[in-house]
Parts: C-alpha cells; sequence; structure tokens
C-alpha cells in the first residue's frame, strides 16, 4: 500500500471512530433541521442522529481545499450573517496533528490551497447563535471540498418557579417547548441542569450531546427522571455516562425516549452535566440536540399479551393461606445487607419455589410473592392504577411482552391473592418478576432504586426476589 493509500485507509478509520463517538449535547431558539437527501419528503425524520462523514463531498474545479456553510439548506453567507468573515475553517493532519486555518470570505466560502493528504474539519469562532457537529466532518485529496450545516440555536430561560416537591425541593429547571438545538452553561463541577420537555405528540425522541472529541477534556452525561412539574423520582431511571478511559475521555451519549399515542401528555425529565480532566474547564457550555426521530406505534397493542397458566382453581387452601406472617426476602434472619440470593431457593416438583437446606435437600418455608399491595421497592403494587407500563416489558428475548392480563386479569394472578396480596411463586411468575426488574432498572451498580431506596442488594439473576418474601411463625 503506497504512503497516500495508507493516509486514506487511516482517514477513514479515524473519520469512523469520530462518528462512533457522536451524540448531542446543544442550545436553545428556532430549530432548522438540516436536510435529508435520503428521505426529502418526511420533515419529521431529518436524520441528525445518523450523521454522514462529510456530507455530500464534492472536488471543486479549482485545485484547493474549500470549506462552505450551511443554513436552513442555504449557503450561509455574508449576506444573511454580517459577522462571517470572523469564522474560520480548520483542517487538522489526521496522521501529524498539524493544524491549518483559513478565514471565510463573505460568500461563506474558506480555502486552503496548500494541503496534501487526510483532514478532519471543524470551525474556528462559531457564529454567535449557532451550532454543529463537530466530529463527522472530513477531507481529502479525493474529497477536498466540506460543507458543513449549521443549526440555530433555540433560546430558553430558567422557569420562573423551582420544583416544589421533594426531594430536588427548590431546584430550578428549564422548560423546552420544542425540538431543537440547545446550549447550556455549566458554572462548575457541582453544575447539574435539570430540563422539562412535555411532547404534544407521539414519537421517538432523541437526545443528543455535541461535544469536540478532539480536545478530549470534558465528558458530557445525562441522566432521564421519572417524575413531573412537582416531583422528580430521586434515583436517573436511566443514566448514560460513556467517558472515563485515558484515551478516549470524550464520548458523547445520545439518550432515546419513547412516547406512546396513550403516553402523550407526559413529561421527559433529564438532567445534564460533565465531568473533566482539568477544573480551568468551568466555566463551559455544552450544545445538545433534542430531536424527534418519527412515528412510535403504540407499543402495548403490537406487544404479546401473557396469560398465567397456573390452574388457579387447584391450588389448596393451605398453600394459598399459610400460617405466620409475611416477610420479605431481604428481612430474612442470617441476611447480610439485604441481599437477595436464589441460590438458597429452588423450584420443587408441586410447581413453587421454597428455602431449602442444600446439605439435606429439606423443603423448608414456600416463597410468596407481593402483587397487591406495594413492596419496600416500589410506591405502588403491580395492581393498582391500571397503568400500562407496569405490565409492558421487552424480555431478554427482545420480544416485547404485555403481562396485563397476566397480573390484573379475572383469571391473572393477581385476582387469586390471599388477604395479604400474595401468591406463591411459580416458574412464569418469577420469570415475570425478573424482567420487570431489568426493565425498571431496579437494580444498577448501586445506583437502581431498590438499591438506593430500600437498600436491597442483588445479583443479576436474584433480582425477581425483590418482591417476594416468605411467611414465618
Amino acid at each position: 500500500m503506497t504512503v497516500m493509500g495508507m493516509k486514506k485507509f487511516k482517514h477513514v478509520l479515524s473519520i469512523l471512530a469520530t462518528t462512533l463517538l457522536a451524540a448531542a449535547f446543544a442550545g436553545c431558539g428556532t430549530y432548522t433541521p438540516p436536510e435529508n437527501p435520503d428521505n426529502p419528503d418526511n420533515p419529521d425524520n431529518p436524520g441528525i442522529d445518523t450523521p454522514i462523514v462529510n456530507p455530500d463531498p464534492v472536488n471543486p474545479a479549482e485545485d484547493v481545499f474549500k470549506v462552505s456553510l450551511v443554513w436552513n439548506g442555504n449557503p450561509f453567507t455574508q449576506s444573511n450573517y454580517s459577522g462571517i468573515t470572523g469564522i474560520q475553517a480548520q483542517w487538522t493532519d489526521v496522521e501529524t496533528k498539524e493544524v491549518f486555518r483559513a478565514a471565510f470570505d463573505k460568500d461563506g466560502v474558506a480555502k486552503s490551497p496548500d494541503l496534501d493528504g487526510d483532514y478532519s474539519v471543524t470551525l474556528v469562532n462559531l457564529p454567535d447563535g449557532y451550532t454543529y457537529e463537530p466530529n463527522i466532518y472530513g477531507a481529502s485529496n479525493d474529497f477536498k471540498e466540506t460543507r458543513i450545516s449549521l443549526y440555530q440555536l433555540t433560546p430558553i430561560s430558567l422557569n420562573a418557579d423551582p420544583y416544589a416537591g421533594a426531594p430536588f425541593a427548590g431546584e430550578r429547571y428549564y422548560v423546552l417547548n420544542s425540538i431543537g438545538a440547545y446550549r447550556v452553561s455549566l458554572e462548575n463541577a457541582d453544575s447539574k441542569v435539570f430540563f422539562q420537555f412535555r411532547p404534544d405528540k407521539n414519537g421517538m425522541y432523541t437526545v443528543t450531546s455535541m461535544v469536540d472529541v478532539t480536545a478530549n477534556e470534558i465528558n458530557p452525561i445525562m441522566e432521564l427522571y421519572n417524575g413531573n412539574s412537582q416531583y422528580i423520582a430521586p434515583t436517573p431511571a436511566k443514566t448514560q455516562d460513556d467517558g472515563g478511559s485515558e484515551n478516549t475521555y470524550t464520548k458523547n451519549f445520545k439518550m432515546e425516549y419513547t412516547l406512546s399515542p396513550e403516553e402523550v401528555g407526559g413529561v421527559m425529565i433529564f438532567r445534564l452535566f460533565s465531568t473533566c480532566r482539568n477544573a480551568d474547564a468551568y466555566p463551559m457550555t455544552v450544545d445538545f440536540i433534542l430531536d424527534r426521530d418519527g412515528d412510535f406505534a403504540n407499543r402495548y397493542d403490537a406487544a404479546e399479551d401473557i396469560k398465567p397458566t397456573e390452574k388457579f382453581d387447584e391450588v389448596a387452601s393451605s398453600i394459598l393461606n399459610p400460617a405466620g406472617t409475611f416477610t420479605y426476602c431481604a428481612r430474612r434472619p442470617g441476611v447480610v445487607n439485604r441481599r437477595l440470593d436464589q441460590k438458597s431457593v429452588k423450584l420443587y416438583d408441586d410447581g413453587y419455589y421454597y428455602y431449602y437446606d442444600s446439605l439435606t435437600d429439606t423443603r423448608l418455608e414456600r416463597v410468596y410473592a407481593q402483587l397487591r399491595k406495594r413492596t419496600e421497592v416500589s410506591d405502588e403494587s403491580f395492581y393498582s392504577g391500571g397503568h400500562v407500563r407496569l405490565y409492558y416489558i421487552v424480555g431478554a428475548d427482545g420480544v416485547p411482552k404485555n403481562y396485563e392480563e397476566f397480573i390484573r386479569g379475572a383469571d391473572g394472578y393477581g385476582a387469586h391473592c390471599n388477604g395479604d396480596g400474595v401468591y406463591p411463586v411459580t416458574e412464569e411468575l418469577k420469570e415475570f418478576l425478573q424482567a420487570y426488574s431489568v426493565s425498571q432498572r431496579y437494580f444498577n451498580d448501586g445506583n437502581g432504586w431498590a438499591e438506593t431506596e430500600a437498600k436491597y442488594n442483588s445479583d443479576e439473576d436474584s433480582q425477581w426476589m425483590f418482591a417476594c418474601g416468605y411467611y414465618a411463625e
């Protein structure tokens, strides 16, 4: 392979790696989605989450490397932005890291005639009120012209009234009224900024950070919360923090949020902050894009309806109504740090789980699941409210399943519980509880709801026991 061929090969790898790191963090104002040549008839799906390396590469007629700017599908020139001559294009050699710069002229073009090789292309002195994706553009001897799409930032301001409810009482937050490009300021390492967005239509929404990975100094983090304008759950439902390693400290995130037709009116709440290698990086600004990636069908209608196979009418009263007091597994005598451990129980031939003596294989107390009352982990029971989200689960096989009939149906488990609201654990009930815990991230490297609120601990395979207990005399 020639030296030039090797440089081109390395350039492809570099651009590919940079593209994989790309994601979204941005500003505020009128949002103008980029052109989508692959799908021009679908403006709801501009495709900003699938960046293209050097979109629409062109070899200019003159033998020179060129960068032009595009906004709202039109050239970005002095006629629509008077300060364009203060912006510079920057070519960074992929191999040597040598930097070359050129100013934009009144026609919105920057030129450099003396380049030879493979380059990543970025902007210096970004126009006021605009942002762009800094990690996806490149140039080479084969494709010397680069067109960079700009996004206009959407203005935002802090909500006049802070959250009223615990645990974030007094916290100010931003209300986002539309999809768009946004910018947030972080004053110091303790700055964590809340945002609230109430979509007016169903769809697949994404929040993507746009931090330049070249400097490799800061790492954006996003937390997605359950809650509303008055109350936020104290622990995030999802966290995306992909950075940390020495050579790739900066890793942009992309958080997905799906909203079915039944959920329209709900509030998307998230918090953005960043870590950094050097405290001198503060204060900093971080850009992100809130986007809608098209319709999201009624996922519950598409899910497989699961019904129980348990023969409830054949269950003996002594099994359903044992003597003693219902006690959660995490509080069993001898259990350390409320640790759940399925190795202490097993399925017997009568179809139910029991504690047992592993040395003698002696069957001990039968295991029951709390279905009609709240557990120590959750504020609501599986049987309360009729919230569909309690029953819709995507299991390990990737197939969406709807467990509403399984739990709340006239012939479901919830309808056959005893006076304490519990039913003995069968294999299918165990599988539901396991899938539910995983879907709710009750156990998440010490940050899950069960771990922070109930102080439970569990390995991956034992977390189904979060709702389970036994009867003790």
